[in-house]
């Protein structure tokens, strides 16, 4: 790839929303969202998941990994009084 070719945009880590600056990306409405961890959490929170091939990670301990890294302390859902997702099933 050519950054220095004619006519090519660069990305920037701070767009512009749509319509702002005369922006034409456009963007789903919503808040605007920032990461809540970086690259050395997620790494950390999933040591010993196997992803060099699909369906070789256990769901419902890489659902329960999501879930306390993007929903800051709100509590893991439950099903029936149990909390759901805490076996893995094949």
């Amino acid at each position: 790839m050519d950054l220095h070719r004619r006519g090519f945009d660069r990305p920037h880590r701070n767009h512009a929303r749509a319509g702002e600056s005369g922006n034409p990306v456009r963007f789903a409405a919503g808040p605007v969202v920032t990461p809540q961890h970086d690259a050395a959490y997620w790494d950390a929170v999933t040591a010993g998941f196997d992803f060099s091939e699909a369906d070789q990670v256990p769901p419902a301990q890489f659902n329960r990994v999501l879930w306390t890294g993007l929903m800051n302390g709100k509590p893991y859902p439950t099903l029936g009084g149990q909390a759901s997702g805490t076996k893995d099933e094949k």
